[in-house]
């Protein structure tokens, strides 16, 4: 008889703990905030139709600073300022912007690429950071002619 009273008092300890405390993973100690927040902008010149501006914005949402690469790659080669490289430092209060002039002269595949990088005396003020997830993002747009 003694063995059948513990029964009830365990399920009810069970269910107690299945029902009110919701055990399984706690979303409060998950991290949400983003390494790296991009966005590309593509304007046409008015004059020479197959002249483009591509404006990439890049933010984040840590506390750290990290050292990013920012650059443009091509499934077509491309000439001249397409293929210059930014490299910066990426804190929470400074976003940075970063402008690209080309031609287009067929249709092109492109891509804004952000790379988070080990460097050193890029981020003089801060400590920098490469985070575990997160540190390589890129952006895709076909281009063409006008």
């Amino acid at each position: 008889m003694q063995p059948l009273q513990f029964l009830p008092w365990a399920c009810r300890a069970t269910l107690f703990l299945i029902f009110c405390l919701h055990l399984g993973p706690n979303n409060a100690q998950q991290d949400t905030r983003n390494p790296v927040i991009m966005d590309m902008e593509i304007q046409r010149e008015l004059e020479n139709q197959d002249e483009i501006t591509l404006k990439g914005s890049l933010k984040t949402e840590l506390k750290e600073c990290m050292v990013a690469k920012v650059f443009l790659v091509s499934s077509y080669p491309m000439s001249g300022p397409f293929y210059y490289t930014y490299t910066t430092c990426l804190c929470e209060d400074s976003p940075k912007t970063f402008y690209w002039e080309f031609p287009v002269v067929r249709q092109v595949d492109i891509a804004l690429v952000a790379k988070i990088i080990s460097e050193e005396n890029i981020c003089t003020d801060a400590i920098s950071v490469i985070p575990n997830k997160g540190n390589f993002t890129y952006i895709r747009r076909k281009l063409s002619p006008q």
